[in-house]
């Protein structure tokens, strides 16, 4: 069914339809185009700040150099450059005999000026930001976020006190800080893990402990698993080194993201909808919403419209990309991409153009029925014959006039009518059958360890 969007539908009849199933498909229709972006790129690369953190004792990095690490290391510098293509950069310091590393890239998506990451100060703390701040901490648009946590992380004076600057902002981030006053290191994702973090913890094989945002896939030098969401992660550097990291595993603190003094506002995912409603009354049609839903699907609109604004309306502008889109939707033509779609139209200044990413694969066998009609339906005499006769591939025109190309040009037509002012981008990605297959091995090394 093709999305219409015409006057109060947008607001009432299309989201009703959509109301018990959008907050899941959201999440399954653009994870899954982002998959498929991924694989269409001749060079896979991943978008978003990468962090690579290395902790490991200097006498016995002096006594055993590993060559092997070294290699590794190295690639996964490399895996998480893709991930920030606007800068890379690195620091190392040596406390009480243990050796930090930290390596950070960086993607430019707030603030007016460019800021490199790492970012340290002169009291040698240090800070690896791959997040967004939408909410808890007042971010000028001119202002990166990463510096401006920087600046009040700074500011703590115990563990708990780092503790409730990050339960007090609301957004995806993964975050690697070292406060060399405490010569405490914190290790933390949001409580929805939106941002990845993976963790090696020393072993024999490798005794080094080492954080990445990304792996390079399987690899005899760690053993990968995602930080939990459930604590905030405390190291203590200075007991770590009068150990010479014997005892990582007793150095090592789980701090409860809550606090028991005050409750901090976005410390655990917010609970909703803890009761089953009774029976409720039937939708007889989509034209007319009953009002005991009609505040909730107010409220969902709201909400859809406020978080789209919050990732839209400080993107910066670079003087080299003046009129070129500052935002792009990946677009299928379903009620959830045109939904984006609108939402971020009313958002983005005007006089800019909205790129509509849509993605098209070939498809041989269908490319073959479509030339030599379904041989597998004919009669048995019929079907011999025709594959004993078949049309050579190469010879067929290849089109990529798939379902979603079909529906991204409807819903095209749709928004420029709702729209008239706007410059939409109808971007076509087409996606040669061998591509998919040449890229699903780095796609499953950058995915680990969840798809290894």
């Amino acid at each position: 069914m093709t999305t219409r969007l015409r006057g109060s539908c947008i607001s009432r009849r299309r989201l009703f339809f959509s109301f018990f199933n959008l907050f899941f498909s959201f999440a399954i229709v653009l994870c899954s185009f982002a998959i498929r972006i991924r694989k269409a790129s001749s060079n896979f690369k991943t978008f978003m700040c990468g962090i690579l953190f290395c902790c490991e004792d200097v006498q016995s990095i002096q006594e055993n150099s590993s060559h092997e690490f070294q290699e590794l290391f190295e690639r996964l510098k490399d895996a998480n450059t893709s991930r920030g293509p606007d800068a890379q950069d690195s620091v190392s310091t040596s406390v009480n005999g243990v050796r930090l590393t930290f390596f950070a890239s960086e993607l430019h998506l707030r603030g007016s000026a460019f800021v490199s990451q790492p970012h340290r100060d002169d009291a040698a703390n240090v800070l690896c930001w791959n997040g967004e701040i939408f909410e808890g901490l007042n971010v000028l648009p001119e202002e990166n976020d990463g510096a401006r946590l920087f600046s009040l992380l700074q500011t703590a004076q115990t563990s708990e006190d780092a503790r409730d600057i990050l339960g007090s902002i609301e957004g995806p981030y993964a975050v690697v800080y070292y406060h060399h006053a405490l010569q405490r290191l914190f290790l933390a994702r949001d409580p929805l893990g939106r941002r990845s973090l993976l963790v090696h913890m020393p072993d024999p094989r490798n005794p080094r402990f080492l954080v990445t945002s990304v792996s390079v896939g399987a690899h005899p030098l760690y053993s990968l698993e995602e930080l939990s969401t459930q604590s905030i992660f405390c190291i203590d550097i200075k007991r770590l080194g009068n150990d010479r990291m014997t005892r990582f595993s007793e150095c090592l603190h789980r701090m409860p993201r809550q606090s028991a003094e005050k409750p901090l506002p976005f410390a655990e995912p917010r609970k909703v909808n803890r009761s089953i409603p009774g029976e409720v009354p039937l939708v007889e049609d989509l034209d007319h919403i009953p009002e005991h839903l009609s505040v909730a699907v107010d409220d969902l609109i709201a909400h859809l419209d406020r978080s789209v604004m919050l990732r839209v309306r400080d993107i910066p502008q670079h003087n080299s990309n003046k009129g070129k889109a500052r935002v792009a939707i990946l677009f299928s033509g379903g009620i959830d991409s045109t939904m984006l779609a609108y939402l971020a139209h009313r958002h983005v200044d005007p006089h800019e153009p909205i790129d509509l990413l849509n993605v098209a694969f070939e498809n041989p066998r269908k490319l073959l029925v479509q030339a030599e009609g379904n041989i597998g339906a004919l009669p048995r005499r019929e079907k011999k014959a025709k594959l004993r006769d078949r049309k050579d591939y190469m010879s067929i025109d290849v089109t990529y006039t798939v379902p979603d190309r079909l529906t991204g040009l409807q819903e095209l037509e749709e928004l420029r009518e709702l729209c008239p002012g706007r410059i939409w981008n109808f971007v076509e990605v087409n996606v040669p059958y061998e591509v998919p297959g040449r890229q699903w091995k780095p796609s499953c090394s950058q995915g680990g360890p969840s798809w290894i």
